[in-house]
């Protein structure tokens, strides 16, 4: 698992490094413009990864009889989502002839079907326990795409940077794992297979759309109402915030997820459960935190106030990120306990209300009422799932409500007397503010670890249990 924290850890790290240098290299108008792809490919995110290699991890026992047409059946899949990204591509339009879009997709949409195969190579390294391969090849691959970004964009390949980037993930990703997987002989497919497979990945098949749409569903919403510019202001302001919730969410499945699907006593996995969210939310609040009282002033000085326009996007997703957090830990208890067609509703709800959320938001208050929405809609129906899986383990709704303000609370609490105080201002940002910022910082920090004592004792006590093990591991 250490492997699994370590490669999260630099990937988003590298996330973080590749938004800073990009920040002052690549237009408005370019990250707008890679906004608009991101919410494509969102649209085709079941046909790029239906579950098959999920499936053959839990059939592992079948997995010499099952991978010859799992892998055809995911290569099918994967031409059926180039042509997919190529028609929605074509029907969208660009401000730019530069950034034309059909002739940005058309890279992507070829090498697609290299990562859809790749997860099925990939599968035989988890049945392996070759967690540490795993974990090398991801490293190696967010270190590339950043890499690569980087210099097409220094180059002036503008918005084609994202582009070159991806098709190096997909094809780097297939040919190591392929590689990796030693597999060299590929039998003929048997379909007397097929209805034991779909009805293996009916539900992730759909799932998959809809976590892409509960994701990135937002930004092809936006495409239609805000102009390029007006996008990428919101599209770096979300990544800003998004890199850290990621970091957790990735973490989230690939630690806890297998976690509860060994333990069989529910009031066990109830337990590990109630201290999970806790820790969770504690250890979200001190990093968005940092992110609400800080973020304006490097926003603004970083960048030269370049991206000022995106800091309240910013801040205001980092305020309901303590509570979005618990949405990936809800889902990965449904998926240890097999409920994949409950996750998949639930994950409809969070998609849906996503979308009319950012195009209510949008149209009617510009950026500013776009951020609101979405990030109210995170914080509300966004938790749909955490609230299914907390009923899955018995709890009511009351009881999941009182347990998720109880936590919230103390992040809550400092965020208001920040806002009420007027101690931290969006929009008139001094040179002189930074040493200011420091002290509230330090204070607001202290003020939040005593009312988790208060509000979160467990929160507080769980980060501090896994924080010993941690360095007991790398000691």
């Amino acid at each position: 698992m250490l492997w699994v924290f370590i490669a999260v850890l630099i990937s988003k790290s590298m996330s973080l490094l590749t938004q800073f240098f990009l920040g002052y290299v690549l237009s408005v108008e370019d990250f707008g413009v890679f906004a608009v792809i991101t919410g494509l490919m969102a649209l085709v995110s079941g046909f790029q990864d239906p579950g098959l290699g999920r499936l053959l991890v839990q059939k592992q026992n079948k997995f010499e009889k099952l991978f010859p047409l799992a892998l055809l059946i995911s290569l099918c899949f994967a031409v059926v989502g180039s042509i997919t990204l190529l028609v929605f591509s074509s029907f969208m339009g660009s401000d730019s002839n530069e950034n034309n879009l059909f002739n940005l997709v058309i890279f992507i949409s070829v090498t697609l079907p290299f990562m859809s195969l790749s997860s099925i190579f990939k599968a035989k390294l988890n049945i392996d326990l070759r967690f540490k391969d795993v974990s090398k090849i991801d490293t190696y691959n967010a270190i590339g795409y950043g890499l690569i970004l980087m210099a097409f964009a220094y180059f002036g390949a503008r918005a084609y940077s994202f582009i070159f980037a991806i098709v190096f993930t997909y094809i780097f990703n297939f040919v190591s794992y392929w590689y990796l997987s030693e597999i060299r002989v590929i039998n003929k497919p048997n379909f007397k297979y097929f209805s034991e497979i779909w009805s293996g990945i009916k539900w992730l098949f759909i799932g998959a759309f809809l976590l892409g749409a509960a994701l990135r569903g937002d930004y092809l919403v936006l495409e239609n109402i805000f102009t390029e510019e007006e996008l990428g202001y919101y599209f770096f302001g979300f990544m800003l915030t998004a890199n850290i919730g990621m970091l957790l969410s990735q973490g989230i499945q690939s630690v806890l997820m297998p976690s509860f699907s060994s333990i069989d006593d529910d009031k066990r996995v109830l337990n590990g459960f109630n201290r999970a969210s806790a820790a969770l939310v504690f250890l979200t609040g001190i990093l968005c935190l940092g992110m609400v009282v800080f973020s304006p002033y490097l926003i603004s000085y970083i960048w030269n106030g370049k991206w000022d326009s995106a800091i309240l996007v910013a801040v205001v997703m980092a305020i309901s990120l303590p509570l979005k957090m618990l949405s990936p830990l809800g889902g990965a208890l449904l998926e240890s306990k097999g409920k994949w067609r409950d996750r998949t509703i639930f994950l409809f709800i969070d998609a849906a209300t996503l979308i009319m959320s950012a195009y209510l938001g949008g149209s009617y208050f510009g950026l500013d009422g776009a951020a609101y929405a979405v990030a109210i809609q995170r914080g509300t129906l966004g938790l749909s799932l955490y609230f299914k899986a907390a009923k899955e383990l018995n709890y009511t709704f009351i009881k999941t409500l009182s347990s998720v303000m109880s936590m919230y609370i103390p992040f809550g609490i400092v965020a208001f007397i920040f806002f009420y105080f007027n101690l931290v201002d969006l929009t008139m940002v001094k040179s002189s503010d930074f040493f200011r910022l420091c002290v509230i910082g330090v204070l607001s920090l202290f003020v939040y670890i005593l009312l988790n004592l208060l509000f979160n004792k467990v929160g507080v006590a769980e980060t501090i249990d896994v924080l010993k093990k941690l360095k007991k591991k790398t000691a």
